[in-house]
């Protein structure tokens, strides 16, 4: 690798430096295995969907829809990548993929296969919903998501970190009763699975009788259910004669909540949203499938500490660098990014990939900018770049 001297950005010496690597991501993931071998916490790529309409290209040409070899193109071109990230990714890392249906089945299978990720180590298959618009000009159906397969290094090894609560969750917490233990919200008593030898009816001293409806099962046992009626753990409502329910508070949950699978655009974003912030930044959208800030850092929030490595070999518009600078910036961490991107013309619009889209817009993430439009002035993430 050459360092490019005249676009070295540093704007705190003492912050951890970044890496644009401009050429073939198979030459760089190659030089990358002297450098970072076992050092890659999080990897994400959203690698060509070989859809047929120009969005691969295989031996310096593109592949049509009309190729019989087309899947086999496309998966020898990613088997060889993969293998390079593979051995990048320390043993508790992981790695997310972008696709959608054109090869999705086949991308499972080649990561599933020993000679990679192996079938064990799949971790989930996320489904993003891109868009809440229908297609009313689409063939059959109106197609608005796509998936972002997730696999580990090893999975024995692998720890998520739980996401922040949000405020809607909490509001479902609160205190009629003036509890002193705080807020809280309530569940039922009964369960759909259980032991059948452990179904009864009680009576508490309060003169409510209780027991499961049909076909459940009591949550607790009779001695844990009286303890919880001798705490004031039950709630029998306003009126004190409601069908108990056990109290659950607030500050005995989890400060975290576990991921969902699936993935709104009111949670990670769409691909429009993606596309208005590109065009905020470069005055215009000259990136047909950008993805969205919140999309990436829900997956880096998921693996990776605050001095976590994220390498990003498919890099396009730079959305990865972009939500790994937002994340330092809201919780103070010190993550670094790795991005691999080629310099070809970008769908024939004109606009050379790494040097017109992703590192202007890399630096002007870094530095600052004007928001197309109105002109507000956007404050810099801070931050390095080589």
């Amino acid at each position: 690798l050459k360092e490019v001297k005249g676009k070295e950005i540093i704007t705190d010496k003492n912050k951890p430096v970044n890496l644009l690597i401009e050429g073939d991501n198979y030459h760089a993931l190659s030089v990358l295995n002297y450098t970072h071998a076992k050092k890659i916490d999080v990897i994400y790529i959203d690698p060509p969907y070989n859809t047929g309409n120009k969005d691969f290209i295989y031996n310096d040409h593109y592949v049509d829809r009309e190729d019989g070899y087309r899947h086999s193109k496309w998966l020898s071109f990613m088997e060889k990548r993969l293998k390079l990230a593979k051995s990048l990714l320390k043993d508790t890392g992981v790695i997310f993929i972008s696709i959608d249906d054109n090869e999705l089945s086949r991308l499972n299978m080649l990561m599933s296969s020993p000679d990679l990720f192996r079938e064990d180590n799949f971790v989930a298959s996320f489904i993003w919903n891109k868009k809440n618009v229908v297609q009313n000009d689409a063939r059959f159906v109106s197609v608005n998501h796509e998936y972002v397969l997730c696999y580990a290094k090893n999975i024995n090894k692998l720890v998520f970190n739980l996401l922040p609560r949000t405020d809607e969750l909490n509001a479902r917490y609160n205190n009629p009763d003036n509890d002193t233990r705080g807020l809280w919200t309530s569940v039922a008593l009964q369960a759909k699975s259980g032991s059948p030898s452990n179904i009864y009816e009680i009576t508490f001293p309060n003169g409510i009788k209780w027991k499961p409806v049909n076909g459940t099962f009591p949550r607790l046992n009779k001695e844990s259910l009286i303890k919880a009626y001798e705490e004031k753990r039950l709630w029998f409502g306003l009126s004190g004669k409601n069908v108990p329910r056990l109290k659950k508070y607030l500050n005995e949950v989890k400060q975290g909540v576990i991921s969902n699978s699936i993935l709104f655009p009111e949670d990670v974003g769409s691909t429009q949203l993606a596309k208005e912030i590109i065009k905020r930044i470069l005055d215009e959208n000259n990136f047909d499938t950008p993805k969205p800030i919140e999309l990436i850092k829900r997956f880096v929030r998921l693996n990776s500490d605050k001095k976590g490595i994220i390498l990003d070999f498919m890099a396009g518009s730079g959305t990865t660098a972009h939500a790994v600078l937002e994340l330092n910036k809201e919780d103070g961490g010190n993550r670094k990014f790795i991005l691999c991107t080629n310099n070809e013309n970008n769908n024939g619009n004109g606009y050379k990939i790494a040097e017109d889209i992703c590192y202007p817009r890399v630096k002007k993430v870094i530095e600052g900018y004007k928001k197309n439009g109105n002109g507000e002035k956007v404050a810099g993430l801070g931050g390095n770049l080589k």
